[in-house]
């Protein structure tokens, strides 16, 4: 690749707590990144295409029921864009302002039909070593929930390690 593109490959597991139960998801991504640098701003992005293994619980009214799961497996492609500028002109301090905005959509059929979720992000990163990168900032999720939206303020952070 170029020095601003190249593709990665990686793995995720998510396990959260949700209103029905736990919710595990496994899934394999493939992701092509790239960035333009325009004097002191970055403009970036990637293209992600995700296979998602999902495990759900399945819920019944009967309180002596047991608990089942159900077992889901979907694709997603996910594009974000973004700019990211130094807070401090010094090189080797190397912290920098970011802000996002990323879409995921569900495919089938290998075009993608549904909207799934939308992030948006603002924060910092900090180069912590040649392999390591730092981004933690607040971050905005609107999950599309079957006819209504979900809305989510969190603070995220996230590490990216090369190996």
């Amino acid at each position: 690749m170029t020095p601003h593109s190249n593709i990665s490959i990686g793995y995720t597991y998510i396990s959260t707590n949700q209103n029905q139960g736990r919710v595990n998801e496994n899934n394999f991504w493939q992701q092509y990144n790239f960035s333009f640098p325009v004097n002191r701003i970055r403009y970036f992005g990637w293209i992600r295409l995700e296979q998602r293994w999902i495990k759900k619980p399945i819920t019944s009214d009967n309180k002596y029921y047991s608990l089942r799961y159900s077992n889901e497996y979907n694709t997603r492609i996910r594009f974000r864009a973004g700019f990211e500028f130094p807070l401090i002109d010094d090189p080797t301090k190397n912290l920098k302002f970011v802000v996002f905005n990323e879409v995921f959509m569900l495919i089938k059929k290998f075009y993608p039909y549904n909207f799934n979720q939308n992030w948006t992000f603002f924060g910092f990163k900090k180069q912590l070593n040649n392999k390591a990168v730092l981004i933690s900032g607040f971050q905005r999720n609107s999950i599309f929930r079957g006819g209504d939206y979900l809305h989510k303020n969190i603070w995220s952070s996230i590490l990216f390690y090369k190996i």
